[in-house]
């Protein structure tokens, strides 16, 4: 009942039932490579031939890890694939004993990721942050301590990803890796922060920065913690740091559990578009655009964005920004709002550009994508394509079977739409799309038996 000695009481569902915020977030983000779908878990990768779903292998092959972390929901795991290798975070297992009082944990179990390297034909391990290479690489020992939580992202010869470690508080960084050895080349302290704590003052979930965006030899990386930060590329050190607004530490009163700061945006990678990076804190209720050059906050605005008739979209997921404008999907459907000052259009930065409202619960479930003309949206009972100048509805794929009621991030190419569910992953084909690409293979290699074999995968 509520009391007036405990306030928070009147809202304890909202943050106490993790079982129901469960449902509404997924990690799981696949990647595309070479006629093969390639997406993890946090504690395995796999790779499954595009076109028939066969599985290819599994790394590692048995999952050592069987305690169950503490894992922030605005966790992205996505791995990414260069020049035929699969770069991933991976959890290992980490020696843990929990202390009670009276059978209530006083401290929790927080997942502890490394990064690892997989040729992606053979699923042969390149390299691993484990602690025989730590032995072989003394010089590498600084990224012992880290846990690489952000998706990474490679340029160059380079691998960039977000790192934390925890002593008292979360300390975040930067880390660039040579992507062919796995050595460290520096690790860039960013900042530190804190999350929710425990009466004991424990924390109970690991920290997840974002993933790492690059544009033109700078990296943009945001803590989650109200730091966003610009570091260069190819020297490691920082060229601006900004605070935002974030959503505050709701106060502790049971000893042995504290009220949880559930995310309202989905953990995206900051987006480029001219002189602005666009970003959607996962610890803030707010999208912001930060100036390129300086990081001064150029605009920002809240997550529910209003509309005409007094309602208002509650947004999720960013889909992605061109020149002109940045594409958000959430409660109710998709919004587009400007990046350019326009007076004849009634453009202005930040303003709403258009919005298109899909009739149905839960719209907005999962991370959408963006491609040369249209948006893609999952909902919960259906996949939105939607023309990205005028906002226009113009085509609805009816998701049915394993795939329906759950969360889906999406990955298109190749012909072939991939939902990636937290207990799934499903691929939807464009029959005239493979075909083409099929016979285009062939062509292209008319006396090679390797795109004949590719051809009948596809077929």
């Amino acid at each position: 009942r509520p009391s007036a000695n405990f306030p928070y009481q009147r809202q304890r569902p909202s943050y106490y039932d993790w079982e129901e915020k469960w449902k509404e977030y997924n990690p799981v983000h696949p990647v595309l490579a070479r006629g093969a779908l390639v997406y993890h878990d946090g504690r395995q990768v796999t790779a499954r031939n595009l076109y028939t779903g066969e599985l290819m292998w599994q790394v590692p092959e048995q999952v050592d890890v069987d305690t169950d972390g503490r894992t922030n929901l605005s966790d992205v795991f996505s791995p990414v694939v260069a020049d035929g290798v699969v770069y991933a975070a991976v959890e290992v297992a980490v020696p843990y004993l929990p202390q009670t009082l009276q059978g209530v944990p006083i401290t929790y179990y927080l997942p502890e990721r490394r990064l690892i390297a997989i040729d992606l034909e053979t699923g042969d391990v390149l390299w691993h942050h484990d602690e025989a290479f730590f032995a072989a690489h003394p010089g590498s020992e600084a990224l012992k301590r880290l846990s690489v939580t952000g998706a990474p992202v490679v340029r160059g010869d380079h691998l960039y990803a977000g790192a934390t470690y925890t002593e008292g508080t979360f300390h975040n960084f930067l880390v660039s890796v040579d992507r062919h050895t796995g050595r460290a080349v520096y690790a860039t302290r960013i900042s530190n922060g804190q999350q929710e704590l425990n009466l004991f003052g424990r924390q109970l979930q690991e920290c997840s920065p974002t993933p790492v965006t690059e544009a033109d030899g700078v990296l943009y990386f945001g803590t989650n913690l109200g730091v966003f930060a610009a570091v260069d590329a190819l020297l490691g050190s920082p060229v601006w740091a900004t605070t935002y607004s974030f959503v505050p530490i709701p106060s502790t009163y049971y000893w042995f559990e504290a009220p949880r700061r559930w995310p309202w945006l989905a953990n995206n990678p900051p987006l480029v578009s001219g002189n602005l990076v666009l970003a959607a804190p996962a610890d803030g209720d707010r999208i912001v655009a930060f100036d390129r050059r300086s990081g001064r906050i150029a605009w920002d605005v809240a997550h529910r964005i209003p509309l005409d008739d007094g309602r208002s979209v509650t947004v999720r997921a960013v889909l992605g920004a061109d020149a002109e404008r940045m594409y958000l999907s959430g409660s109710s459907g998709i919004v587009a709002l400007w990046l350019v000052d326009d007076a004849e259009r009634g453009a202005a930065p930040g303003r709403r550009a258009w919005h298109t409202e899909f009739l149905e619960e839960h719209a907005g479930a999962g991370r959408g994508l963006m491609d040369a003309t249209s948006l893609w949206v999952p909902t919960y009972g259906a996949v939105y394509r939607v023309d990205r100048e005028s906002g226009k509805v113009l085509d609805i794929v009816t998701r049915d079977g394993e795939d329906l009621h759950e969360p889906a991030n999406l990955v298109w190419g190749d012909g072939v739409l991939v939902e990636g569910g937290r207990h799934h992953v499903a691929a939807r084909f464009d029959r005239g799309q493979v075909v083409a690409l099929a016979r285009a293979r062939i062509r292209e290699q008319p006396d090679e038996v390797a795109p004949l074999l590719g051809a009948a995968d596809v077929y």
